[in-house]
């Protein structure tokens, strides 16, 4: 919602946000219609896409940063498979293998404190 307020009062960066992210041309009209706005409607479900979409490789920065600073060892694989927490529902995850998905979990849960078994 911020990009898009930001947007609507021309800020430059919010429109190159909005544009980057890709437009499809609709097959039943010559009008323009932007997937952010498709995405961004869709509520909850459509936030977390759009933050995968936007902001992955900043939060993989931002874990890995954070665990070193609480001198925590993180690797760059555990703080991409932190960054996925919360957005298990999103479609970009669902295409991810089976194998990945395990990691992820095995990831998430570790971090959570469940001291669980691997397959």
């Amino acid at each position: 919602m911020n990009i898009y307020r930001r947007a609507q009062k021309l800020d430059e960066q919010a429109l190159n946000s909005i544009i980057n992210f890709g437009l499809r041309k609709s097959y039943h009209s010559d009008f323009f219609i932007n997937e952010f706005f498709d995405i961004m409607n869709e509520g909850e479900g459509g936030s977390h896409e759009l933050m995968y979409h936007l902001f992955y490789p900043q939060v993989v920065l931002l874990l890995e940063r954070f665990a070193e600073i609480h001198k925590q060892t993180l690797n760059s694989k555990e703080a991409e498979f932190l960054m996925w927490s919360g957005l298990q529902n999103i479609d970009a995850y669902q295409k991810l293998s089976d194998k990945k998905r395990n990691d992820i979990e095995f990831t998430i849960l570790s971090a959570k404190g469940f001291d669980i078994e691997r397959n």
